[in-house]
């Protein structure tokens, strides 16, 4: 009697194929993040690559990221996260508002919009809060807020069954009062090196080294939802 070749289950197979589409996915994207710059026009840096590219493949738009650094900067590892395509006024009329107070006071529309007059920059909010927010912007903020939502539920599965002090702990914390956030740890140490107080600096790189071990976990296990299909918009 001829032998029956293997069974392959056919489910199998394409789980396989999946995952193997995916990860060619995730190396491209590494690839892709070795050629672009941060928000400040700076290159990645390496220990906070494979978080950026996980945040990414698993539909994050980063701007801004750090490694943390003993020597400048702060001194914990974060990523800055927002929504793609932020619209370029936040207010109704804001535009026209800029431009009638700067010709009323004679200044160009430029030292306006930065607030060099004081006395123009407030008419211009009075008329900015009494017109309200475009129904871009408040799109825009709103899908800030999904993103963080679905950040704090990824951070949440993360440490079901992880016990880590406060300090080390990762979390997502708002910045720029516009919904955009930063996903950090490192509690007092996440303060800019040249604050810091002379006994805050006693033991500090031992420290960093364990901020940046638990976001490489973080990380890492942010790659494998991607790989096996629980992508934060799905």
């Amino acid at each position: 009697m001829p032998e029956q070749p293997p069974r392959v289950e056919l489910g199998n197979i394409m789980e396989s194929d999946k995952r193997t589409e995916k990860q060619r996915a995730w190396e491209q994207k590494l690839k892709e993040l070795d050629h672009i710059t941060d928000g400040l026009g700076e290159d990645i840096d390496k220990q906070i690559k494979e978080v950026v590219g996980a945040l990414n493949v698993n539909g994050f738009n980063t701007y801004q990221s750090c490694e943390g650094h003993a020597e400048k900067g702060r001194g914990a590892p974060w990523v800055w996260i927002e929504a793609p395509d932020e619209p370029e006024g936040k207010y109704i009329g804001e535009k026209e508002a800029f431009q009638k107070i700067a010709d009323r006071y004679g200044i160009s529309y430029e030292d306006a919009k930065e607030g060099k007059n004081e006395a123009a920059w407030i008419e211009v909010n009075d008329i900015r809060l009494q017109n309200g927010e475009t129904p871009e912007f408040v799109a825009w903020r709103e899908e800030n807020a999904r993103l963080k939502k679905t950040v704090e539920g990824f951070l949440e599965d993360f440490y079901k069954n992880r016990s880590t002090n406060e300090a080390i702990r990762i979390v997502a914390e708002d910045v720029g009062g516009v919904g955009a956030f930063r996903v950090h740890n490192g509690g007092e140490d996440f303060a800019r090196i040249d604050e810091f107080a002379e006994e805050q600096k006693a033991g500090f790189d031992e420290r960093l080294l364990k901020y940046r071990q638990e976001m490489e976990a973080f990380g890492k296990f942010l790659k494998e939802r991607f790989l096996t299909g629980n992508k934060a918009d799905e």
